[in-house]
């Protein structure tokens, strides 16, 4: 396996399994492929959270692919690793992100918004990169 190509989580709708390289991850958890915003706290987006997500979001909820989060949507298999970043006062994750993205952006989520709303707000990010500082991006 490579260390950056396959880093997630392989056919878990087809296998019923999780499999992960560990080689994609640095020896401080932080993923390799990506660069951290100076502003980003790490734990917000690394080996742990990348498990919770993979065997949480799509293993236990039998969710597979990319369930319902989008470009600009979070999806069942997000919300719940913002469920443990909220808990251990971490910004969340904001979207699912694709892979034409090379940003996902973290933060707080607005208060009593509509998912419209929340939508339109992270689009707004990922067309205007600069509009906010907390993010992962693929390294060039």
């Amino acid at each position: 396996m490579s260390s950056d190509a396959h880093l997630f989580c392989f056919n878990i709708a087809l296998n019923e399994r999780v499999q992960m390289d560990f080689n994609g991850f640095e020896p401080n958890s932080d993923i390799k492929m990506y660069r951290y915003s100076s502003a980003l706290n790490h734990r917000a987006y690394n080996m742990a959270r990348v498990f919770e997500h993979e065997y949480f979001g799509h293993f236990k909820q039998k969710s597979g692919g990319w369930a319902d989060g989008g470009r600009f949507t979070m999806g069942s298999a997000v919300e719940i690793t913002n469920v443990f970043n909220r808990q251990r006062n971490l910004p969340e994750r904001l979207h699912y992100g694709d892979g034409f993205d090379s940003r996902i952006y973290f933060g707080e989520p607005l208060k009593g918004a509509s998912p419209g709303e929340q939508r339109k707000a992270v689009r707004e990010m990922v067309n205007k990169p600069g509009a906010n500082n907390l993010f992962v991006e693929i390294k060039k």
